[in-house]
């Protein structure tokens, strides 16, 4: 399959990665952030959309609440988050 992300050839439109931020809200929730030509800083850090079949059914066991789960995927997508370096 495809995996679809702002500014690669399937969604090439790197502004949709603001949206991307914005929803999630990636600043406060671990300090990523875009620049004016929307590169992802901490400079690893990577977005894309993630999808699921709607017959999909997790079993009890498997739910996570939703404001835990964007978190985790922020985090999954996000690498190098700790390093406090300035941006040169």
């Amino acid at each position: 399959g495809i995996r679809p992300a702002p500014g690669y050839p399937a969604c090439p439109d790197h502004t949709e990665k603001q949206v991307i931020f914005d929803l999630l809200g990636a600043e406060k929730a671990i300090g990523a952030r875009l620049t004016e030509n929307f590169a992802m800083i901490p400079p690893a850090s990577v977005s894309g959309y993630l999808f699921s079949k709607a017959s999909f059914k997790p079993s009890p066991i498997n739910i996570i609440p939703l404001n835990l789960c964007v978190r985790v995927l922020i985090l999954l997508f996000s690498l190098n988050i700790f390093d406090k370096k300035e941006d040169a």
